[in-house]
Parts: structure tokens; C-alpha cells; sequence
């Protein structure tokens, strides 16, 4: 609400100025407008605008904001128990095991505690999250290699490395926040 009379005020203020400077300086009559004639011109629609316009902007931001910090969190979690459990499958190429591997799953570990943070989780809920995520890819990917499923590890492969490359990752284009 803060945000929205915030907002408000300044719209509301810009505009009264413009009006001001801008406006007619003479009437219909040609005589000269007063000061408190042209302050009160347009009004109470000027500030019902205002604060309609300032509500929508401020509701649109708000709900973009929290769906792309949901898509950025969700998409965290799922490639770092992903990448974490990575090397229980066989036949793992090296790139899963490189620097680059640690440092995705690192910048995972960090992007799901700013975005959970966001969305107003506790530090410990979201390091329970993503030893849960990556105890449950452990079993998954334990199961497959126990298995020899050949099409189903080649699948993991393919998401491993959508994972590792960032493919897939919320953009957050201004009408599609995921």
C-alpha cells in the first residue's frame, strides 16, 4: 500500500506540475486564470487516474516479481539435486565433473536462497529443499545405473547438460516473468 500512495504522489505531483507550466494561461474569455483555478482543474478524475494507473503498476510488479523469483527458485532446486547426484551415474562425462559443473551447482545453491529469500522462506527450508532434491536424484539416478537403463540414463544426460548449460532458466521477459 506504501508503494502504491508512493507512487501516487509522484505521478500525481508530475502531472499537477505539468498542467501547470503547460496548462492555459488565459480563458475561454481571455481573461487571465488564476493560480487556484488552474490547481483545481481536472480534478477529483486526475487523482481517481492516478491511483488506478499507480494500483495497476504496482499489482503487475508485485505479481511479476513473485512469479519470477518462484521460476528461478523452482529451477534452482531441481538442477542442483540434479547436478549434485550427477556422478552416481555410469558412464559420466568429464564436463559433469569439471569446474564448471561445481560452479553451476555452487551458483544454484545461491540462486535458490536469494530467490526463496524473496519469496520470504527461511534459510533452513531451503537448505532442507535441496538436500531433499538431492537425496531423492541419489535414488532416482542409483536406481538407473543399478537398472542399466540406457534410454532413461541418456535422458538424465540431456537434462544434466540443459542443467549445466542454463538452457531452460526463467528470462523474465516483462509479460512472461518464467
Amino acid at each position: 500500500m506504501l508503494h502504491i500512495a508512493g507512487w501516487t504522489l509522484c505521478l500525481y505531483l508530475g502531472i499537477k506540475f505539468c498542467h501547470l507550466v503547460a496548462g492555459p494561461a488565459l480563458g475561454i474569455r481571455r481573461d487571465e486564470v488564476s493560480w487556484t483555478r488552474r490547481l483545481s482543474a481536472g480534478e477529483p478524475m486526475l487523482l481517481v487516474g492516478t491511483v488506478s494507473l499507480c494500483a495497476l503498476i504496482v499489482g503487475y510488479g508485485t505479481w511479476w516479481t513473485h512469479r519470477f523469483a518462484q521460476g528461478h527458485y523452482a529451477y534452482a532446486t531441481d538442477c542442483y539435486g540434479k547436478m549434485a547426484a550427477s556422478h552416481l551415474l555410469p558412464g559420466r562425462p568429464g564436463r559433469f565433473g569439471s569446474y564448471d559443473a561445481a560452479e553451476a551447482a555452487t551458483g544454484y545453491v545461491r540462486s535458490a536462497e536469494i530467490h526463496g529469500a524473496q519469496l520470504g522462506m527461511r534459510v533452513d527450508d531451503i537448505d532442507r529443499k535441496l538436500t531433499e532434491g538431492r537425496s531423492a536424484w541419489s535414488v532416482y539416478f542409483t536406481r538407473l545405473a543399478a537398472g542399466n537403463a540406457r534410454p532413461r540414463i541418456a535422458a538424465s544426460f540431456r537434462d544434466l547438460d540443459r542443467c549445466l548449460n542454463g538452457d531452460g532458466i526463467p528470462r523474465g521477459e516483462i509479460l512472461s516473468p518464467v
